[in-house]
C-alpha cells in the first residue's frame, strides 16, 4: 500500500520520468555524430531501430547506451526519493509515452534495460519466450510483443508479488498500443524521406497508389516493366523536394503519370480521370507536368467523378518513369469486359496511337476465346508472336491475382513486350460464386424464398464476422453477402477475400471461390492481422461454447412455446392480418435460429477435426431425417410382413388401419420435411402423402440391410467421441426446429394464397411464391377492395418473375459470375439489315429509348435529356462522364471496349454500345432504338423524325 507521505515523491517521480522522456537523446545523438536528422528518413520514427538503419552501428551504438540510461532511470529515482520499488517499473510509462509523443519512438529499449536491472530472471524468460513465439507468427515485431507481455505471466509463476507481476503487464500493455501505431524502420526502405523511392521500393499502395504498388509488384514477379520512381501522396505537392532527385538525359524523356490512392481500385478505375505527362527532358519541365498532374485530381471531371461515387478526397502520389517509345500500343482484358465471359479481348493501334484508351479513334478490336487451341485472327497491327504473349501475359496474370479478371496496358517495341500498367476489371466486381452456395441453397430458387432468406442469410454472417473484426468491419457491407443470379443462389467471392484479408486468412482464400483451389496458408505480413483478431475469435469460441445451453434455453422459451401454438391453432382459423404476425413471428424466431444452424455444423466439423474421430463412432440420433427414415424403415418392415401374411401388395398393406395410423403418425411427426429444407416454395410431406408412401413400398422392396456393428471403443476413443457427440446432437436439434419453422412458414403462406386465389387477387396455385415479402405485406394489409395501383404491378411482376424462373430452370448455370450478370450468348437467328446497327459491345444492359444526336460537350450543354433519352456521340473520352449518369445508353461512332467511355458507362451501369460505323449519320434525332450493350447491337424501331423546314 502507499502511504500519503509518499504521494509527493511518486508524483515528482513520474513528472522526473515525463522529462527524461523528452529529451532528445537519441535525436541529438544522430545530429552530432551523423549529421543527419532522423525525422525526415525511413519511417520518421527517432528510434534505436532507425539509428541503426540509417546511421550504422557508429550511431546505433551510442544511441543504445543512451537507451539505456533513460530505462534505469526510473529504477535509480526509486531508490532516492524511497519509494516502493515497482513504482521504477511504472516510471517507464511516462518515459515511453513522452518518447512517443516527442519523437515517434516506442521504447522497447527502456523497457528492456529497466526489467534487466529490475528482475534479470523474468527479463530472461520473456526474452526466450518472445525468440520462441517468432517463428510461429513470422514475425519480428508480434515475436517481440508477445515476449513483453509474458513478463507478467513469468512474474507470477516465479512467485514474485502481485505489485511486481501487475506493473510488468501494465508497461507491456502500453507498449504494444504504442508499438501498433509505429512502422518498423528496420524493414522499411533506407531511402530519406523526401525522397523518391525507386519502383521496386513503392510497394505500399496506401502510400504510392495502386498504380504504382501493382507495378512495384509486377516487377517483383519478374515482368518487363519500365522502371521509374514513386513519389508518396505527403511528398509530390513538394516538387522542390524530390524532383532534384530524378536523374534527366535529353536522349530518354520521361513520364509523369497519376497514381491516386483512389485510382485503379478493385470497384473503381478513374481511366483516363487524372493525368499523364510525357516528354520530360529537363528539371523545369518536370516540375510543371508534376503540378499539372496533380492539378488534375481536382478538375470538374474529376471532382465530379469522385462526387457521383461518394469517394473521399484521399489524395494524389505520382509515378516518374522513362517514356517507352514502341510501335504498337495496346490494352488488354484476361476476360470478356461485358459479362465477364472467358475470352481474352485485344485492341491495339499502330505507332502508339493513344485512341485505344481515349476512345478518339477505331483500334483493331481482336476477341480470342481461352481454350486449348486459340485461334488467332490475321490482322495488320500486332504480330501473331506478340498476341502469342498476350495471350499467355493475361491469363498469367488472373491467376497472379488469384482469379481477380485484370485489365492491362502494354506497348511492343518490335522486339519487347512491355507492361504498363495492370489493374482489376471495375466492371467484373463484384465475383460471385456458387462454391458453397450450391450446398446451402440448391437449384432454382424463387422470389419470395429468396427474400426471405437473404435477410437471415446476410444478417448472421454479417453479425459473426462483426464479433470477430471489431470496427475494422466499417467497410464491409454484409447485405452484399449473397444474391440471386438466373434464379441461383451465389456468394460475393469479393467481399469474402475482403474479409479473409483484414483476417490475416490465406489470400488464395479467394482463388478456392473462384477456382477450386487449396486455401494454403497465411502470408507472413497476415499474422499479424490474424493475431489481432485474437480477441474477436476468442468471443466467437466463447459464443461455440455456451451454444447448447444458450440453444437450451432459447428451445424452451421461445421455439417450443411458438411451435406448439403454432400446431394447435390452425392458419385457417386466423384472419388475414393475423396471419400477416405470424408469419413476422416466424422470420423473427428463424433468425435466432439460424445463428445456430450456422454455428452448430460448424462447431461439429472443427471439433471432429481437432479429435479425429470416426463417423462409426457417433450416432446421428437427433437429425430430424435420419429420424424419420429409421421411423418408415420400421414401417416398411411391418407392412412387407402385413402383405406376405394377407397375401396382398405392401401399398394395401399400407392402407390397412394398424398400419395406415403409424403412417399418419410418421406424416404428423416429420410432415414438416422436403426436399429442398431451405426453400418454402417446395411442397412438405405432409402435402404429397403418396410421395412418402411410395417411399415406404421401395424400401419394403428393397433387400433388408443389418447395421453394422459399432466399434468397441478404448477409454481415449470414447474421450474423443464425448467431445464431438454433444454437437451432433445439437446440430440435428437445431436442424429440427430449423424444418419446422420453415413449414409453418410455408403453410401461413399457403393459406394467404388461397384465400387470395378465391377472392381472384391470384390466378394460379404457386402464384404468391414469385412475390417478395413487401409484396406480401401490402396485400396482407391492404384494405378491401385492393387498389389497381397495388394488385396491377403486382400481377404484372407475377407473370415476368414465373417467365424468367422457367428460362432460369433450364439454363445452364456457371460456378462463377463476374460483375453481377450472368452471361448472354448472341442469337445466331437474329439478322443484321439496315434496322440494326452492329458495334462493339461496351456495357452490358438493354434499353429502349430516344435517339439525341450529340456532336460536342457544347452542343449538350443546350440540350435537356429526357429520362429515356439515348445518346450517339462521336467517341467518349473522360469529359463525357458527367452526361452518363443523364442518360439511359450511349451509342459512339468510334471506340472500344477500353475505351474511356466504355469503362466509364460499365461502372455507372449504363448499357452502351461502342464503334457503331456511321452512327452520327444513320442515327437522327427522336428516333425510337432498342440497345443492347451485352451483344453490342442497336435496333430502330421507328423512322427518323423529319425537321421542321
Amino acid at each position: 500500500m502507499i502511504s500519503p507521505s509518499q504521494l509527493p515523491a511518486i508524483g515528482l517521480l513520474l513528472c522526473l520520468c515525463v522529462v527524461a522522456g523528452s529529451l532528445p537523446i537519441t535525436a541529438g545523438l544522430a545530429r552530432l555524430i551523423a549529421h543527419l536528422d532522423l525525422r525526415t528518413v525511413g519511417t520518421g520514427n527517432v528510434s534505436v531501430a532507425a539509428a541503426f538503419k540509417h546511421g550504422g552501428p557508429q550511431l546505433g551504438i551510442p544511441v543504445v547506451l543512451g537507451e539505456i540510461g533513460r530505462g534505469i532511470l526510473p529504477l535509480l529515482l526509486t531508490i532516492g526519493l524511497a519509494v516502493p520499488r515497482y513504482w521504477g517499473l511504472l516510471g517507464l510509462i511516462p518515459v515511453v509515452v513522452a518518447r512517443f509523443v516527442s519523437f515517434r519512438a516506442g521504447g522497447a529499449t527502456n523497457w528492456g534495460w529497466g526489467l534487466l536491472v529490475y528482475d534479470p530472471m523474468v527479463f530472461g524468460l520473456a526474452f526466450l519466450t518472445g525468440l520462441g513465439i517468432w517463428p510461429l507468427v513470422q514475425s519480428r515485431r508480434w515475436g517481440a510483443r508477445w515476449g513483453w507481455l509474458s513478463a507478467g505471466g513469468w512474474a507470477w509463476i516465479l512467485g514474485r508479488s502481485p505489485s511486481d507481476g501487475l506493473a510488468m503487464l501494465t508497461v507491456a500493455l502500453v507498449l504494444v498500443l504504442l508499438d501498433r501505431h509505429l512502422q518498423d524502420d528496420m524493414s522499411s526502405p533506407s531511402q530519406s524521406r523526401g525522397k523518391p523511392l525507386p519502383l521496386q521500393s513503392a510497394t505500399d499502395p496506401a502510400q504510392v497508389g495502386s498504380k504504382a504498388a501493382t507495378l512495384s509488384q509486377l516487377l517483383a514477379w519478374g515482368y518487363r516493366v519500365p522502371g521509374g520512381w514513386g513519389i508518396p501522396v505527403e511528398l509530390a505537392p513538394q516538387v522542390d523536394r524530390w524532383v532534384p532527385d530524378i536523374p534527366l538525359d535529353p536522349a530518354c524523356p520521361l513520364i509523369v503519370r497519376s497514381s491516386a490512392l483512389d485510382e485503379d481500385g478493385a470497384s473503381h478505375s478513374l481511366a483516363g480521370v487524372y493525368e499523364s505527362i510525357g516528354g520530360i527532358t529537363t528539371a523545369a519541365a518536370l516540375k510543371q507536368a508534376a503540378l499539372d498532374c496533380l492539378q488534375s485530381y481536382h478538375s470538374p471531371t474529376a471532382v465530379a467523378y469522385r462526387a457521383q461515387w461518394q469517394l473521399p478526397d484521399s489524395g494524389m502520389a505520382l509515378l516518374v518513369q522513362p517514356q517507352i517509345s514502341g510501335q504498337v500500343l495496346g490494352v488488354a482484358f484476361s476476360r470478356q469486359p461485358v459479362d465477364g465471359s472467358p475470352r481474352i479481348i485485344i485492341e491495339a493501334s499502330d505507332m502508339g496511337d493513344p485512341s485505344v484508351v481515349s476512345g478518339a479513334g477505331i483500334p483493331v478490336h481482336l476477341e480470342i476465346p481461352v481454350d486449348a487451341d486459340p485461334h488467332l485472327p490475321d490482322q495488320d497491327i500486332v504480330p501473331v508472336a506478340v498476341l502469342e504473349e498476350l495471350v499467355t501475359l493475361t491469363q498469367e496474370l488472373e491467376a497472379r491475382f488469384h482469379g481477380i479478371p485484370q485489365d492491362i496496358e502494354w506497348i511492343w517495341d518490335g522486339y519487347h513486350l512491355t507492361l504498363l500498367q495492370c489493374r482489376p476489371i471495375t466492371s467484373l466486381q463484384p465475383i460471385w460464386t456458387r462454391t458453397i452456395a450450391a450446398e446451402v441453397i440448391p437449384g432454382a430458387i424463387r422470389p419470395l424464398t429468396w427474400s426471405i432468406n437473404r435477410p437471415l442469410t446476410c444478417g448472421v454472417w454479417g453479425d459473426l464476422f462483426t464479433l470477430v473484426l471489431g470496427e475494422s468491419v466499417q467497410d464491409l457491407d454484409f447485405t452484399q453477402t449473397a444474391t440471386l443470379l438466373g434464379s441461383h443462389a451465389y456468394f460475393n467471392a469479393t467481399l469474402l477475400g475482403a474479409i479473409f484479408r483484414q483476417m490475416g486468412l490465406p489470400e488464395q482464400g479467394l482463388e478456392f471461390l473462384l477456382r477450386g483451389g487449396k486455401m494454403g496458408k497465411p502470408p507472413r505480413s497476415a499474422y499479424g492481422r490474424l493475431l489481432s483478431c485474437l480477441p474477436g475469435l476468442w468471443r466467437l469460441i466463447q459464443m461455440e461454447g455456451s451454444l447448447p445451453r444458450q440453444f437450451e434455453q432459447d428451445d424452451q422459451e421461445h421455439f417450443q412455446p411458438t411451435l406448439d401454438v403454432l400446431e394447435q391453432v390452425p392458419p385457417e382459423q386466423l384472419t388475414q392480418a393475423e396471419l400477416w404476425g405470424v408469419i413476422r413471428q416466424i422470420q423473427d424466431l428463424l433468425k435466432q435460429v439460424t445463428l445456430y444452424n450456422i454455428l452448430a455444423p460448424i462447431g461439429f466439423a472443427i471439433r471432429r477435426s481437432i479429435f479425429r474421430t470416426s463417423d462409426t463412432w457417433l450416432q446421428d440420433i437427433t437429425s430430424p431425417d435420419s429420424q424419420a427414415l429409421q421411423a418408415m424403415h420400421n414401417l416398411a418392415q411391418a407392412a412387407q410382413l402385413q402383405a406376405n401374411q394377407s397375401g396382398i401388395p405392401v401399398v394395401e398393406a399400407l392402407r390397412l388401419a394398424p398400419l395406415q395410423e403409424q403412417f399418419q403418425r410418421i406424416l404428423k411427426t416429420y410432415g414438416y420435411l422436403s426436399e429442398v429444407g431451405t426453400d418454402i416454395a417446395v411442397p412438405c410431406w405432409l402435402e404429397q402423402p403418396q410421395v412418402i408412401e411410395q417411399m415406404v413400398v421401395r424400401f419394403a422392396a428393397s433387400p433388408e440391410r443389418q447395421p453394422g456393428e459399432p466399434d468397441v471403443l478404448n477409454v481415449w476413443q470414447r474421450w474423443r467421441r464425448s467431445q464431438c457427440q454433444p454437437r451432433l446432437d445439437l446440430k440435428g436439434k437445431v436442424a429440427t426446429v430449423y424444418a419446422r419453422l420453415l413449414a409453418h412458414l410455408r403453410w401461413s403462406i399457403l393459406t394467404l394464397e388461397q384465400r387470395w386465389l378465391a377472392g381472384g387477387i391470384l390466378t394460379q396455385a404457386g402464384d404468391i411464391f414469385f412475390l417478395e415479402q413487401d409484396q406480401i405485406e401490402a396485400l396482407a394489409l391492404a384494405k378491401t377492395p385492393i387498389p389497381s395501383s397495388i394488385l396491377d404491378p403486382i400481377r404484372v411482376s407475377i407473370t415476368d418473375r414465373k417467365r424468367q424462373f422457367e428460362q432460369d430452370q433450364i439454363r445452364s448455370i456457371p460456378p462463377v459470375v463476374y460483375g453481377s450478370r450472368l452471361p448472354e450468348s448472341p442469337n445466331p437467328s437474329l439478322a443484321v439489315s439496315s434496322d440494326l446497327l452492329i458495334g462493339i459491345p461496351g456495357s452490358a444492359g438493354k434499353v429502349i429509348g430516344t435517339i439525341q444526336v450529340l456532336k460536342s460537350l457544347t452542343e449538350a450543354s443546350s440540350q435537356p435529356f429526357q429520362a429515356n433519352t439515348i445518346l450517339v456521340v462521336p467517341y467518349t473520352d473522360a469529359g463525357w462522364s458527367p452526361l452518363l449518369a443523364t442518360a439511359s445508353g450511349i451509342i459512339s461512332e468510334v471506340g472500344g471496349q477500353l475505351s474511356h467511355g466504355a469503362i466509364l458507362a460499365r461502372e455507372y451501369g449504363i448499357p452502351a454500345v461502342m464503334n457503331v460505323a456511321g452512327a452520327m449519320t444513320l442515327l437522327t434525332n427522336g428516333q425510337q432504338v432498342r440497345l443492347d450493350g451485352g451483344l453490342g447491337q442497336v435496333e430502330i424501331l421507328t423512322p427518323p423524325v423529319q425537321e421542321p423546314q
